[in-house]
C-alpha cells in the first residue's frame, strides 16, 4: 500500500498540465452539449415532405396549408408509392404523409384516425413533425366539436381561422415534447464529445509511462519492490482521477440544470464510470507496449476515431451501414449509447451485458499491462 501511494503522490505532481488541459476539455464537452441543445430546442424545421390526399377535403387541403404556411415545410404532391420509397432510402424526403379517405369525416365525427406518416432515418425531424400535427390535428377536433358535426358550418370556421390568422396553438405538452427531445440531444452529443476527448487525456497518460520507460524509471521499478499489480494500479488511478476531473461537470450540470437525459441519473452514473475505467485501462497498456510517442498518438487516435465511427458517438448507428452496425457491437462506444438509447425510447435494457462486455474489456487490458511489467524481456 506504501508504494501504491508513494507512485500516486509522485504521478499526480507530474499530472499539473494533463489536470488543466482536462479542466479546458471539459468546459468544451460542456459548451457543444449545451450549444447543440440550444440549436435543437430553436429548431426550425426545414425540410421535404411528400403528401398524399386521397380526402381532398377543406380539412386536407388546410393540413398542406398548415405545413407549408406555419411550418415552412416544402410539400410534394403527386408522388406516387415507389417514387415515395425511394425519395425517402435517397433522403431527399424527410417523411410521407397520407392523408387517408374520410379523414374530414372522422374529424366531424370525432373519430381516431391518425394520420400515416413514413420515415426513414430523420427520426429528429419525425419528433418534431409528429408534435406539430398532434397539435394542429387536436385544434381540428375543437373546430368539429364546435361545428357538432356540420360540414358547412366547419368550412366556414376553418376559413375564418385562416383569414383571420387566428393562431393554432401549440399545445404546452408538445413545446415540453421539443424541451425534452432537444435537451436529449445535447446530452447525448456531450457523451460522444467526451469519449473523443478522453482520447487526448489517454495521451498523456500514455506519454508518462513512455517517458518512465525511456529514462529508466520503469527499469528500476521493475527491479524494486514495486509489484505489478501496483504500477498498473497507480496509473490506472491516474487515468481515472483525469477523465473523472473530465466527466464531473457534465454530470453536475445535468443534476444542478435538471437537464432531461431520458436516463435515470443512477444509470448515467453507472455506465460512464465503467467507461472511464475502460479507457484508463486502455491509456495504461497503450503506454507500457508502445514502442515510441508517435505509435502511442497513432494508436489512441486511429483507434479512438474507429471505434467512435462505428459505435455510433458521431451519428446513430441505426442510420449507418449494416457493416458498421456489425462492427460496432465490439466498441465499448456502442454499448454505452445504445443503452441510453433504449431507456430514452422507454425500453431500459439491462445493464449486465454493456458492463460485463466494458468491465472484460478493462481486465484484460490491465492484464496485459501487469504481464509486460514483470516481463524481463520489456526493454527501455
Amino acid at each position: 500500500m506504501r508504494n501504491l501511494l508513494t507512485l500516486l503522490k509522485w504521478n499526480l505532481r507530474r499530472e499539473k498540465l494533463s489536470v488543466v488541459i482536462t479542466l479546458a476539455l471539459s468546459a468544451l464537452i460542456l459548451f457543444a452539449g449545451a450549444s447543440i441543445m440550444n440549436l435543437a430546442e430553436d429548431y426550425v424545421m426545414v425540410t421535404n415532405i411528400a403528401l398524399t390526399d386521397k380526402d381532398n377535403s377543406n380539412a386536407s387541403k388546410d393540413l398542406s396549408r398548415y405545413l407549408e404556411e406555419e411550418l415552412g415545410v416544402v410539400v410534394k404532391t403527386g408522388l406516387d408509392d415507389k417514387q415515395i420509397k425511394r425519395e425517402l432510402v435517397e433522403r431527399d424526403l424527410s417523411a410521407a404523409i397520407l392523408i387517408p379517405k374520410g379523414y374530414e369525416d372522422n374529424l366531424l365525427t370525432q373519430k381516431t384516425d391518425p394520420l400515416n406518416i413514413t420515415v426513414l432515418g430523420d427520426y429528429e425531424n419525425a419528433a418534431f413533425l409528429q408534435g406539430y400535427l398532434e397539435s394542429y390535428v387536436s385544434s381540428l377536433t375543437t373546430l368539429a366539436v364546435t361545428a357538432d358535426g356540420d360540414e358547412v358550418v366547419f368550412a366556414d370556421l376553418l376559413s375564418k381561422t385562416t383569414d383571420e390568422k387566428i393562431e393554432i396553438t401549440i399545445l404546452e405538452k408538445d413545446k415540453e415534447k421539443q424541451r425534452k427531445e432537444s435537451q436529449m440531444a445535447g446530452f447525448q452529443s456531450a457523451v460522444g464529445f467526451f469519449i473523443m476527448f478522453a482520447s487526448v487525456c489517454m495521451i498523456a497518460l500514455s506519454s508518462m509511462l513512455f517517458t518512465d520507460r525511456k529514462n529508466g524509471t520503469f527499469r528500476r521499478l521493475q527491479s524494486g519492490d514495486v509489484s505489478a499489480f501496483q504500477y498498473t494500479l497507480a496509473f490506472l488511478f491516474i487515468g481515472l482521477i483525469n477523465l473523472t476531473l473530465m466527466l464531473l461537470p457534465l454530470l453536475i450540470a445535468c443534476k444542478a440544470f435538471d437537464i432531461y437525459t431520458g436516463v435515470p441519473f443512477g444509470i448515467i452514473v453507472i455506465l460512464l464510470s465503467a467507461l472511464i475505467l475502460f479507457i484508463a485501462s486502455f491509456g495504461v497498456l497503450i503506454g507500457i507496449v508502445s514502442p515510441s510517442m508517435n505509435a502511442i498518438i497513432a494508436i489512441i487516435i486511429v483507434s479512438s476515431t474507429i471505434t467512435s465511427l462505428v459505435g455510433g458517438a458521431w451519428f446513430p448507428i441505426d442510420t449507418a451501414p449494416e457493416i458498421f452496425r456489425i462492427l460496432g457491437k465490439a466498441t465499448p462506444q456502442y454499448w454505452i449509447l445504445n443503452t441510453f438509447q433504449s431507456y430514452a425510447k422507454g425500453d431500459g435494457n439491462s445493464l449486465l451485458l454493456p458492463l460485463g462486455i466494458l468491465f472484460l474489456y478493462t481486465l484484460l487490458f490491465l492484464a496485459l499491462s501487469a504481464r509486460k511489467f514483470s516481463s524481463k524481456r520489456l526493454r527501455s
